[in-house]
């Protein structure tokens, strides 16, 4: 008796494997969107971010877009108090950063400045959620992080 080739078989299931992983994207952010931050360490917006002997910084809005290049921006309102218990003043700002998801993991990377000392990424980890993304990292700043879905990318 003779064996049957494996062939066949094998080159079906490949094509099998193929076709499922060009359908639909495994993660949101396969596509981009816009999230927006809702709550820090439980607290709605307006929210302590973080405080020192320093400074006092309090976070009003911030808003991450996610491209499907691997690329974002993100804009930042935040109150900033100095010393702690000074005159508030209201600062904004805007980052580009860069980042990558692997199944339900979220890593952002914010881009270093020319001739800057910066910290090592990431500076962002969190995962996916059924509404958003929860960051349980986020480089001095308390956690967890949650951002809302509000827009898909166009």
């Amino acid at each position: 008796m003779r064996a049957r080739p494996l062939v066949r078989p094998l080159s079906i299931g490949l094509s099998l494997v193929a076709a499922l992983s060009c359908g639909e994207p495994t993660a949101p952010l396969d596509t981009g969107g816009t999230y927006a931050l809702v709550r820090i360490a439980g607290e709605a917006l307006p929210a302590p971010s973080f405080e020192s002997e320093f400074v006092r910084v309090a976070s009003v809005a911030d808003t991450l877009r996610f491209y499907p290049d691997g690329t974002g921006s993100s804009a930042v309102v935040q109150r900033v108090e100095l010393p702690p218990g000074g005159a508030p003043e209201e600062m904004r700002f805007a980052s580009p950063f860069h980042y990558r998801v692997d199944g339900v993991r979220v890593e952002i990377d914010f881009d270093c400045p020319p001739n800057a000392s910066c910290v090592a990424p990431p500076h962002m980890v969190g995962r996916l959620t059924s509404t958003g993304i929860r960051f349980d990292f986020v480089l001095q700043s308390r956690v967890p992080q949650d951002y809302a879905s509000v827009a898909p990318s166009p």
